[in-house]
């Protein structure tokens, strides 16, 4: 949910510096409907297919603490039913015209997309403009997905890797929305009804905070008239609620451990990280790559599995949340060998952070980075969800043509500079969930940040108490 294309934004994004020469990787149209909407278009007629994503900026970072997980409802309930159509009318309109719609709630963006046939895109923009203008919220609807949260929540509950990324992120992000847990809790779930969703809708679903991207079978006017259909009712501005700028992280260089009766261990460590905005981001995904994102031809992976097997696998990756970018690490491993883990997870950090990637490391990550990013466009719902998620941070249509030289341009200088800048083992904080033995932590929890509070007897316990309940969005990524 949250890390919704985290993964493939984040393979991405770079930042521009000065020109450079592109290699044509698709042939982006700007346009503007006549109502002012932006609207990026990748026309291609060779098969008979339109891919739609589009976001509006918000999401989960609109939610009160109170009613915390109230865009997680909200987007699954907009295909339940809209305009004249009730849940089974509407959704069997979709089955009937080979129409997928889905909608997500992210950190940032509430999230949405639309895949069919060309000849069916008038009955897809009704019933999109339907699902986003005039929403049902039905009662029973509303009660069965209510009921089917309340389900996944206490599922997620019993999980010890869900335990470890929801601390992680409800201990690192302190009073922030990002703190908060996705879908809410038990408490704020149970106070949510149809008047709560109708206002955020109202709040959301506005042209101002709107980024349009469209794939396929679409010339631009069709794209225009496509998008009028759908968002030409929506108003152009709305009261929102004031969301920070920055969200400062919290507990850096800190330990905690959460005891659940389990064989294995899950652990993360991580600490900030740096923007995708950030003219050092090119060098920042070759960095990542060579430490733990490279499957086998990371440093991580060699440590850790090939050279001791003390873990399956592990990762590293990069969260570009636009408040507060980190980097992180995750693996899972057996009691006894969790410590061992841990120290082998920071020592790595800190030799990178020292000396860089070698020149060798360097150039097999740019060999992979630059060579699969046609992989990363195999559909035309791949290159629309693509397409928004560039809108989403600010960059022009020719970006993506640009990527692979500024990867290329990245020098072992450059690399060992901004390594240094990006890694500092004194900042990372660890959270392990299970009985990891010869592990000492400087906290020992005894509730989950965000979906329990943590006892007022317990003088040691951590005070902290709120959420994002993800793995690389990831969302994420």
């Amino acid at each position: 949910m949250i890390r919704k294309s985290l993964l493939m934004l984040s393979f991405l994004f770079f930042t521009f510096g000065h020109a450079v020469a592109a290699e044509k990787v698709l042939d982006i149209q700007e346009i503007k409907t006549d109502s002012g909407i932006n609207v990026w278009l990748a026309e291609d007629h060779s098969v008979p297919v339109v891919a739609v994503d589009y976001s509006f900026a918000g999401g989960m970072a609109y939610d009160s603490p109170d009613q915390t997980g109230r865009a997680y409802l909200l987007s699954i309930m907009l295909d339940e039913g809209a305009g004249e159509r009730d849940s089974q009318a509407f959704q069997k309109a979709l089955a009937d015209n080979a129409i997928e719609m889905s909608f997500s709630a992210g950190r940032d963006a509430f999230n949405g997309s639309m895949r069919t046939l060309s000849r069916n895109t008038d009955m897809a923009a009704a019933l999109l403009s339907d699902a986003l203008n005039v929403p049902r919220f039905d009662a029973d609807a509303l009660q069965r997905m209510k009921n089917a949260t309340e389900a996944s929540i206490k599922q997620d509950m019993s999980s010890p890797d869900w335990i470890a990324a929801r601390s992680f992120n409800g201990l690192m992000f302190g009073d922030d929305a990002y703190a908060r847990p996705g879908k809410g809790t038990l408490e704020t779930l149970a106070t949510l009804n149809a008047k709560n969703l109708k206002a955020l809708a109202k709040q959301q679903f506005v042209k101002e905070n709107l980024n349009v991207a469209i794939a396929g079978d679409m010339t631009p006017e069709q794209a225009k008239a496509f998008v009028e259909k759908v968002f030409g009712k929506l108003t152009a501005q709305a009261d929102t609620p004031a969301v920070p700028d920055t969200a400062e992280l919290q507990n850096p260089g800190k330990s905690f451990a959460y005891e659940m009766d389990n064989p294995q261990t899950h652990i993360i460590i991580g600490h900030e990280g740096i923007s995708v905005n950030d003219p050092d981001w090119p060098a920042v995904q070759l960095i990542n790559y060579v430490l733990g994102s490279g499957g086998f031809d990371s440093r991580l992976m060699t440590e850790i599995r090939e050279k001791r097997g003390l873990s399956y696998g592990v990762n590293s990756y990069l969260s570009d949340l636009q408040r507060a970018p980190t980097i992180q690490a995750s693996l899972s491993a057996s009691n006894e060998n969790a410590a061992q883990a841990i120290d082998l997870l920071r020592s790595e950090w800190q030799k990178m952070s020292l000396t860089g990637p070698s020149d060798e490391e360097l150039q097999n990550a740019k060999d992979y980075l630059t060579g699969s990013l046609i992989l990363s466009l195999t559909s035309t719902g791949s290159i629309a969800s693509v397409m928004n998620g560039l809108q989403q941070k600010g960059f022009g249509p020719n970006y993506i043509n640009e990527r692979n030289e500024r990867l290329r341009a990245v020098t072992t200088e450059d690399a060992r500079v901004v390594a240094g800048r990006l890694l500092n083992p004194d900042r990372l904080m660890v959270v392990a969930v299970g009985q990891p033995t010869g592990f000492t932590a400087d906290t020992v929890l005894n509730y989950i940040p965000g979906i329990t509070n943590p006892p007022t007897a317990a003088p040691d316990s951590e005070e902290t108490n709120n959420e994002n309940d993800t793995k690389p969005n990831m969302e994420s990524p």
